[in-house]
């Protein structure tokens, strides 16, 4: 239609991350008569979804082998997770991070293999230790980098005493050499989380389709 603004139209689809979704919806219709611009910009954030995925992936692959040797158990979960668990094809959600679930105990032995491998880890402090103590806000004590590889080290799900955070070691299955959690319990935090953005900040779209997808999945 003349009347849509296409050019604001692939703007708000990067914006909220749902281009790659919209990208891989557009096979089931082949007709639709969508200008060459708006199919060109899709098929290009497919791509560098795709490629960027490919990487995380092997980077995660590399990882899993490392925390397996050294016996320290991960849960994998969001992004790493959901495009197995929730996509049907790596061209839909970009991984811009590695969200990992570690038991605080591990927290010291976990930076220092990842140090050994060649990542630089810092604490991610946005307060003081006195406001996290008091309000539990940080749950992803260290962020750790390498060549374009972003890791959030995650020692609990939510604020301090809440039972989501033990429950979740309950509630988790094996992968290869990592953890996912459960489908029941993987919508769950999802709800969780979603809360935190719409009634926070950061709010997409993608967190939308994403509910709708374990909404999906966990009743087949």
């Amino acid at each position: 239609r003349s009347t849509i603004n296409w050019l604001r139209f692939i703007d708000i689809s990067h914006r909220q991350h749902v281009s790659g979704f919209i990208h891989a919806r557009m096979a089931e219709y082949p007709d639709l008569p969508l200008p060459k611009k708006v199919l060109k910009a899709l098929s290009a954030y497919a791509a560098k979804t795709t490629a960027r995925n490919l990487f995380m992936l092997s980077a995660f692959e590399q990882l899993g082998a490392a925390f397996e040797k050294a016996n320290i158990q991960i849960v994998a979960f969001k992004g790493i997770d959901y495009i197995e668990r929730i996509y049907s094809s790596i061209d839909q959600r970009f991984l811009s991070d590695l969200d990992l679930l570690i038991k605080p105990e591990d927290l010291e032995r976990t930076r220092a293999l990842l140090e050994s491998i060649g990542y630089h880890c810092i604490e991610n402090i946005r307060q003081s230790r006195f406001h996290e103590k008091r309000y539990g806000y940080i749950h992803a004590p260290l962020q750790c980098q390498k060549g374009g590889v972003n890791i959030d080290l995650h020692i609990r799900l939510g604020k301090e005493q809440m039972r989501i955070n033990e429950q979740v070691w309950q509630e988790i299955v094996p992968k290869q050499n990592y953890y996912v959690m459960k489908p029941a319990f993987a919508l769950l935090y999802h709800c969780y989380h979603l809360n935190k953005h719409v009634c926070g900040q950061g709010f997409k779209l993608s967190h939308l389709n994403e509910f709708f997808n374990h909404l999906i999945v966990t009743g087949k």
